[in-house]
């Protein structure tokens, strides 16, 4: 393998291939420097949700001075700001690399061929190891996008991370998906049926 770069800090292959191509800290990403500059990081909010924010952030320098009036007395319009703070993610369950999907299909639709189309839509996130498709009876007095219970484990929780902020929210067959993160445990045991502590 090539040389790590003069200064810098083995067992971090990414950074240094950034450097190689000539990135130096504090740049931004892309060709013109124009993208972010540092990195993403889930943070933990509560015992049941996380958020992505960026990993250092600096405080936005302070606002301009108002501008003196213009004529006839209106006030000047202000200079647009560049650039803006992003809005975080805000995940239902504490990450792990289980996701429950809900509201993706009716009842009357799961058939045989379910499983593979998700896994393989699902696999363009990173390495999927397991689908199940877990529908619930109508005694269960459920709405009907709560009784087909979807459960995709990835091979790593980041994958499962880059899908839960892709799909949550997203249109499949003119139904909202909705996302929450499940417990590995639960899943491994195949503790598939609601529970209180699920995330709602």
């Amino acid at each position: 393998p090539p040389p790590l770069p003069q200064n810098h800090p083995a067992g971090e292959p990414g950074l240094a291939m950034l450097h190689k191509m000539g990135w130096s800290e504090g740049q931004g990403l892309g060709k013109e420097g124009q993208g972010m500059r540092t990195p993403l990081m889930a943070k933990k909010s509560d015992g049941h949700t996380g958020v992505i924010v960026n990993a250092a952030e600096r405080p936005l320098p302070p606002p301009p001075p108002p501008l003196p009036p213009a004529a006839g007395g209106a006030p000047a319009q202000q200079p647009a700001a560049a650039g803006g703070v992003k809005g975080a993610v805000t995940f239902r369950g504490r990450p792990s690399r289980v996701l429950l999907l809900k509201n993706m299909v009716a009842p009357d639709e799961v058939d045989g061929e379910l499983r593979n189309e998700i896994g393989e839509e699902c696999s363009k996130y990173g390495e999927v190891l397991e689908v199940i498709v877990h529908p619930l009876g109508v005694e269960t007095n459920l709405p009907e996008e709560e009784r087909v219970r979807i459960f995709v484990k990835f091979a790593k929780q980041a994958a499962a991370m880059k899908a839960y902020i892709d799909l949550d929210g997203r249109f499949f067959g003119g139904r909202a998906v909705w996302v929450c993160f499940y417990r590995e445990a639960d899943f491994d045991s195949k503790n598939l049926e609601p529970h209180a502590s699920e995330p709602k």
